[in-house]
């Protein structure tokens, strides 16, 4: 039986030294047939091995069982896969999923995925369903051949995160932001978070400036503001982060966890001010955070701060 052992970026080589230590512990012959810079591997392993055993490393993300390798050719790669789910997966409720190792391929990995999956469906071999599945067919596209195999759900890592509607139900408003390195970090902040960023006229250019040298489009969850009543739309609730507070962290636990609403606001001031008072009094709450040193935090080091309270409160179930 051969195998593909996907690893963690972090490990590179690492891992698969310890994948062979432990097949080796495990007196498990093995053959490593192709090693592809320790970002994965290739391998042979009897055909009764259990490649859950892999699982236990945490540097190891996923196991595939090569059924077929077949050259670049588009109807190749159909048959194979019918064949594959027609032998091991009919019926089952599964995903397709496509890596594309060699970018000079054609075809980009999820139109390939949604071709392979139509062609599953009108065989009614299987129920594609890319949220909702129990085994995945894999499909691997090298620079001189193409794997298709498959898994099943204990040999994929399971990455357990908050889900993305407690993102969205999130606003943050920034007063008049005036570096350009506070606003990159707000920018990257609110691509890895998946709240709304709103810049409440910022300094001339200076998110154009910071996209520039992100070399990133304009997300569509960063918005530039230019009224006071457009950075509050749709907010039900407002909350101004300030270090002239009375109240801290237990008022912002206190008021999500006993007040309705869909939209929660955070409003920030900027490396030089406070929180302006136009925005101020629009805002029911005032909140500050950290211990009374008397020293401000940085405008995105506030607002990751409020927010990790809250994405871990909402992980609890608020």
């Amino acid at each position: 039986m051969k195998i593909v052992a996907l690893f963690e970026p972090y490990s590179r080589r690492v891992c698969l030294d310890k994948v062979l230590n432990l097949l080796t512990s495990l007196n498990v012959h093995h053959s490593v047939l192709e090693d592809w810079g320790g970002l994965r591997a290739l391998i042979e392993v009897p055909n009764d091995f259990d490649p859950r055993h892999l699982m236990s490393l945490d540097c190891v993300s996923r196991i595939f069982v090569v059924e077929k390798i077949v050259g670049k050719d588009l109807d190749e790669v159909l048959n194979a896969s019918l064949e594959v789910v027609e032998k091991t997966l009919k019926g089952r409720r599964l995903r397709v999923e496509v890596r594309r190792w060699d970018k000079t391929f054609p075809i980009k990995s999820i139109d390939l995925a949604r071709i392979v999956a139509r062609k599953i469906l009108e065989h009614g071999l299987a129920q594609p369903d890319p949220r909702s599945y129990t085994h995945t067919l894999f499909i691997g596209i090298e620079r001189d051949r193409i794997f298709v195999g498959w898994s099943w759900l204990e040999l994929e890592k399971r990455r357990f995160s908050i889900p993305m509607e407690v993102a969205r139900s999130i606003v943050a408003v920034v007063d008049g932001i005036q570096t350009l390195y506070e606003a990159m970090d707000l920018i990257q902040l609110s691509r890895a978070l998946g709240f709304e960023l709103r810049f409440y006229r910022p300094a001339p250019n200076i998110v154009e400036r910071a996209l520039r040298s992100l070399g990133i489009e304009k997300p569509s969850n960063v918005l530039v503001i230019d009224s006071v009543d457009e950075a509050m739309e749709g907010i039900d609730l407002a909350i101004a982060l300030s270090m002239h507070a009375s109240r801290g962290e237990d008022l912002l636990l206190d008021v999500v966890s006993n007040i309705e609403w869909r939209r929660l606001g955070l409003v920030l001031g900027n490396e030089y001010r406070d929180v302006g008072e136009e925005l101020r009094e629009r805002c029911r709450y005032q909140a500050r955070l950290g211990p009374a040193t008397g020293m401000p935090m940085r405008t995105t080091t506030a607002l990751a701060y409020a927010l990790g309270i809250l994405y871990t409160y909402a992980s609890l179930g608020f």
